[in-house]
């Protein structure tokens, strides 16, 4: 099932958008979306390859796009659909070198 149809039954349902992190897992990532559904937590975990490109929530829950920034700037996700802009690396930061990653020198 694609992911915005999956986020979309959930905000359907009631839930919260919370945050999402991410998991190095070498040869991929795990992209972990948290939500609060009627008051308990629920996660949707979702694999991505490294050079995989993945669709951003934020049209259905807006607060996703500043965690999706975060992903990319850090772990270099690429998320289709909201400009991409840093946060928190200098503007000097060399292109393509992204500090979380497994395999950042």
């Amino acid at each position: 099932m694609d992911i915005l149809k999956r986020i979309e039954k959930l905000r359907e349902a009631g839930a919260h958008f919370s945050c999402l992190s991410v998991i190095d897992l070498g040869d991929s990532f795990e992209i972990v979306y948290h939500f609060l559904l009627k008051g308990k937590p629920k996660d949707l975990v979702v694999k991505v390859g490294k050079q995989e490109k993945v669709r951003t929530i934020s049209q259905i829950f807006p607060s996703a796009e500043l965690y999706e920034r975060e992903a990319w700037e850090l772990f270099g996700i690429k998320f289709e659909g909201i400009r991409l802009k840093r946060l928190f690396l200098p503007e000097n930061w060399p292109e393509g070198r992204y500090p979380l990653r497994k395999d950042s020198g």
